[in-house]
């Protein structure tokens, strides 16, 4: 994903600041296309010397100078990860690894790594995850294989660890903000001209904290739409400012990032309004209260359970956070154990003679 550009008197700003986990000295490489991979769209390198909750300040790092195009964006060439790069333990050889700066390292001691690799026959890898998270709760993964490159896997590990353990150390609103796990039920079910609206069971309500495991019950991937369970989530605001969220699912069985509630563009209303601006607490409902809305549908397998991890982030002004959506990078023998999706509500179908 690129970010806007924009020049004020000698100084460049870009639209990316401590929210995406921009660092001092993260690497932003300039495009004249809004497609980054387009050919000979890439012209030149800025660096991040002052950063703030939502931009931050660039500076050209060669002595040459160049002419930046009006609706120029930039990249995230590397994430600045410094000590905290993914670490690496593979037995030799291990020539089809290379590492990358400020991303992931190989170490000779497996006591050192994040992440134990081990070969299991067939072309296939174990992967151990020895960090403090994914130890925790998701600590073996296998049946990888190393296509179309290890490189490029663990670069996708190490983005999916860099954005779910990042945080606001000063944590302003933590105990502000809740998000609640809904199951789901049709609340207008006898009435055939609706379109069908769900709302939460009131049954089983589970506030997401990180120390505790929330267990829901997943549709096997063999059942039909209208065996589905539906799930919905409500985020609260307590603290007296607007605020607009961004909430994303974490898969580590397949590495990916998804989006479960951003808003499309730029709003004049934060969805969360502040505390005090109403008499009653600020309520945002994501994929239930209204018809025509996705609603979130866990999946498993027959054989084994499934984890995932649900993260908010939330800022006072509107930010474009898209760019932590990371598509599944594995390929080939590896197949996900399931997840969790966005997905349309079924409806109702309806006759007349």
């Amino acid at each position: 994903m690129t970010f806007g550009l924009s020049k004020r008197g000698q100084q460049y700003r870009a639209e990316a600041g401590e929210i995406h986990g921009v660092v001092t000295s993260t690497l932003f490489t300039i495009h004249t296309l809004a497609n980054a991979t387009a050919i000979n769209s890439e012209f030149g390198i800025l660096e991040a010397v002052d950063i703030f909750a939502d931009s931050c300040i660039l500076q050209n790092i060669n002595t040459t100078q160049f002419k930046i195009l009006a609706r120029a964006r930039v990249l995230v060439l590397n994430w600045k990860q410094k000590e905290k790069d993914l670490k690496v333990f593979m037995e030799p050889p291990h020539d089809e690894v290379q590492p990358i700066e400020d991303t992931f390292s190989l170490v000779d001691d497996s006591e050192c790594a994040d992440l134990v690799i081990h070969r299991t026959g067939q072309g296939t890898l174990q992967f151990e995850r020895l960090d403090l998270l994914m130890s925790t709760y998701a600590p073996v993964l296998g049946g990888i294989s190393s296509k179309p490159g290890l490189s490029a896997i663990l670069h996708g590990v190490s983005n999916f660890n860099f954005h779910i353990s990042r945080r606001n150390s000063i944590n302003p609103l933590k105990q502000y903000v809740k998000v609640t796990l809904h199951h789901l039920i049709q609340s207008n079910y006898d009435l055939d001209l609706e379109e069908p609206m769900y709302i939460p069971q009131g049954l089983v309500d589970q506030p997401l904290i990180l120390s505790h495991i929330n267990e829901v019950v997943a549709s096997s991937k063999a059942t039909t739409d209208v065996d589905y369970l539906f799930y919905g989530l409500t985020v609260t605001n307590e603290s007296p400012h607007d605020l607009f969220p961004y909430l994303f699912y974490f898969d580590p069985s397949d590495y990916s990032i998804q989006p479960l509630y951003h808003l499309p563009c730029l709003t004049m209303e934060a969805p969360l309004a502040s505390a005090s601006a109403t008499t009653k607490l600020p309520v945002l409902k994501v994929g239930c209260g209204e018809a025509n809305v996705e609603a979130i549908r866990f999946t498993a397998d027959d054989k084994s359970d499934n984890i995932g991890f649900v993260k908010l982030f939330v800022s006072s002004t509107y930010v474009d956070m898209t760019g932590l959506q990371q598509d599944p990078i594995f390929y080939g023998a590896h197949v996900p154990r399931g997840g969790a999706a966005m997905v349309k509500l079924p409806g109702k179908d309806v006759w007349d003679t």
